[in-house]
């Protein structure tokens, strides 16, 4: 009992933690990883299943719901994905179902309102996901300038090479994101 206390004093006092107490991976933990790699393969229904998987082990796994939430919009499944982002926020995650939210929107084809989303989520926690959607919100709503920059943003904050290439693809794959060439200067 007494080294329970000591630990969160310690920790409370800004202490860190030793390697071997820190905590182990749970079962919904690996399941909510496991899911974020199969969206990032564009594998949307087994991601679903593991987010699912996930809430199973721990229904108010808020951030499990938030991403159960993101991989039904891209299904476009957007009343399902609402209905996880809803329960995600009601348990206190907010960034994550911005994220969704957003992407529910361009899926309806409301790009202004996608961008809102998008912008409060990255000015909430900035992440590679947050501003990949206001470039593609920026891209429909034909802000090159700020898609541009959205894109740059992502890159910056991307954390692997995997989302790094799949930023790119996204990226070179409207013709107006390419640098113009420069116009060579008369010698």
């Amino acid at each position: 009992m007494h080294s329970i206390v000591l630990v969160l004093l310690a920790l409370l006092a800004g202490c860190r933690m030793p390697a071997r107490l820190k905590p182990v991976l749970l079962p919904t933990s690996r399941s909510v990883q496991t899911g974020i790699r199969h969206l990032e393969q564009e594998q949307f229904t087994s991601a679903v299943d593991a987010f699912v998987t996930a809430i199973e082990y721990n229904p108010r796994d808020a951030v499990a719901h938030a991403w159960l939430g993101i991989a039904y919009a891209r299904l476009n499944r957007f009343t399902d994905a609402h209905y996880s982002l809803r329960i995600a926020r009601d348990l206190g995650e907010t960034t994550l179902s911005r994220i969704g939210a957003g992407e529910c929107w361009l899926g309806l084809g409301d790009p202004a309102k996608a961008m809102k989303e998008f912008a409060q989520a990255a000015a909430m926690s900035p992440s590679s996901l947050a501003y990949e959607g206001m470039a593609q919100a920026a891209i429909r709503l034909n802000d090159i300038p700020q898609a541009r920059y959205a894109w740059q943003r992502a890159l910056d904050l991307a954390t692997s090479e995997t989302q790094r290439r799949r930023i790119r693809t996204a990226q070179q794959a409207d013709p107006r994101l390419r640098e113009p060439n420069p116009t060579p200067r008369p010698e």
